[in-house]
């Protein structure tokens, strides 16, 4: 239904590449994370719901095994302490699906989102 249009959340991904070693490219991460941005912005609106002015960064690092599934999340750098928001975000993340790395190499990835409410 409608919305009094207040607690509109904005994700900000960096303009550079993500930080990514092993078998896949960073256009090939950011496309899968564009894909899923949504749900991303989705645990920031619910942030914004329990503390309508939160803002911040999170600095987040995950694994994609050779079947391009993600085995592993974590945050590495946050400046929203809100552990669901946080919870939120991995929880998402870790049921992304991304390309099979080439060489069956496992990927490393790290990247920053930001929030602001608009």
């Amino acid at each position: 239904g409608g919305g009094s249009g207040h607690g509109r959340a904005n994700v900000e991904v960096p303009p550079g590449d993500p930080v990514v070693s092993g078998g896949l490219s960073a256009q090939e991460i950011l496309q899968v994370v564009r894909a899923n941005l949504n749900q991303i912005r989705h645990c920031y609106e619910q942030l914004l719901q329990r503390s309508p002015s939160a803002s911040g960064k999170l600095a987040v690092n995950w694994t994609i095994g050779a079947n391009g599934r993600v085995t592993s999340v974590s945050i590495a750098e946050s400046s929203i302490s809100d552990s669901q928001m946080k919870g939120c975000v991995t929880g998402s993340i870790r049921r992304w699906a991304f390309p099979e790395p080439r060489g069956g190499q496992a990927v490393e990835v790290s990247y920053p989102f930001t929030f602001n409410p608009i």
